[in-house]
């Protein structure tokens, strides 16, 4: 059963949150130095019409960013992602009203190596 009150409080909290870390601007923050090791492609449409959100892992390393102490950053940097795929999806949108309001996202492990252990300094998953 839906409930008013849990998703206004839900809603608000989402709000103070992108309050919290200004993520309304974060589009026009630079990343260019980070675009280099992370790449990512907002490229298309699903079968179901949904924005196609690819990061093709064999073409990442996060390494040089934990090295350098950048965790703060690569956290903003895949926000800023997110906030791409949702603009494109809000442009979508207001142009075909109707359309899929949400997106895929296809993490491409393809030419990666599992079975090599983490390389020291660059941890298996963020949190």
């Amino acid at each position: 059963m839906y409930s008013v009150e849990k998703a206004e409080k839900a809603l608000r909290k989402c709000l103070k949150w992108r309050l919290d870390n200004k993520i309304d601007g974060i589009l026009e923050e630079n990343f260019e130095d980070l675009h280099k090791n992370l790449v990512y492609y907002i490229d298309g449409r699903d079968n179901s019409g949904r924005v196609v959100l690819t990061i093709p892992c064999n073409l990442c390393s996060m390494k040089d960013a934990f090295e350098a102490g950048n965790k703060d950053r690569l956290m903003r940097f895949f926000r800023q992602m997110i906030e791409h795929a949702a603009a494109q999806i809000r442009s979508e949108c207001l142009q075909n009203p109707g359309s899929p309001s949400t997106i895929a996202c296809v993490i491409d492990f393809d030419g990666v190596d599992m079975t090599k252990s983490t390389p020291e300094g660059e941890p298996n998953q963020i949190q």
